[in-house]
């Protein structure tokens, strides 16, 4: 009878495992997991002087802009491009996800 209860109980836990739960996302290939891994320092090794020199360039901008008359549309405009420009080259993503 225990035999039985067993055998029923691991046949209920194999059937569980036949699919992924609903909703949940496939496992990535081993070769995107691998360029993940090694293109992650790249990514890093660019972006640090890259945003460095996107703040470089944005601060005397910035600045000049600053001075343009508030009622103009181009200072409102430089000014809120070079936030975009710093957002998207200082700012995430700063891993390589697979």
């Amino acid at each position: 009878m225990w035999g039985k209860v067993m055998a029923a109980m691991a046949a209920l836990a194999l059937v569980g495992c036949q699919a992924p739960p609903p909703g949940t996302a496939a496992q990535p290939d081993p070769g995107t997991t691998l360029l993940a891994a090694i293109g992650e320092p790249f990514l890093i090794a660019t972006k640090v002087p890259v945003c460095a020199l996107t703040i470089i360039v944005a601060g005397p901008v910035g600045a000049a802009a600053t001075l343009t008359d508030p009622s103009e549309p181009l200072g409102h405009d430089v000014k809120q491009g070079l936030a975009d420009g710093i957002n998207e080259n200082c700012g995430p993503p700063w891993a390589v996800v697979p």
